[in-house]
């Protein structure tokens, strides 16, 4: 019954992390082809910027208290949660790739929507297809006779 739980438990782990960087990855992707200066109105000021080999990037780090884990009962570490999002721009100001990493990003899409451009919102656009992929199968069927 152990080794069951266990893989179950590996199973759910490494799902969730796929999913982690599927959920990141869109929002990442939502403001790509976006000015800078609409990241920074929604996301606040970068934490840093830098030029580097002739690329400019923003850096956006989000920390979280170090948590101690315990893991038996006389032994345990100390963990950091963090989460980092780095935006390159080009010469225009405007977002051309990004790259984030971190063991605190989000992974569901309800936790990462304060992140999510909200003018190109990767889970509305699919909220938006469904509606009309079910009613354009309502009306094919209201359509057919019999």
């Amino acid at each position: 019954m152990k080794k069951v739980l266990t893989v179950l438990l590996m199973f759910f782990i490494f799902q969730s992390s796929v999913y982690a960087d599927t959920v990141m990855s869109r929002v990442m992707d939502s403001w790509k082809g976006e000015s800078i200066d609409a990241v920074i109105k929604h996301w606040g000021y970068p934490n840093d910027e830098k030029n580097i080999a002739g690329h400019k990037l923003f850096y956006w780090y989000q920390n979280q208290s170090p948590q101690y884990v315990q893991t038996s009962a006389y032994t345990g570490s100390i963990t950091e949660s963090y989460c980092t999002r780095i935006l390159e721009v080009n010469e225009n100001n405007i977002v051309n790739s990004w790259q984030y990493e971190g063991n605190s990003c989000p992974n569901f899409y309800f936790t990462s929507q304060s992140w999510v451009n909200p003018n190109n919102d990767p889970w509305q656009k699919e909220k938006l297809q469904r509606k009309i992929t079910k009613a354009g199968k309502k009306e094919t069927k209201s359509g057919e006779t019999r």
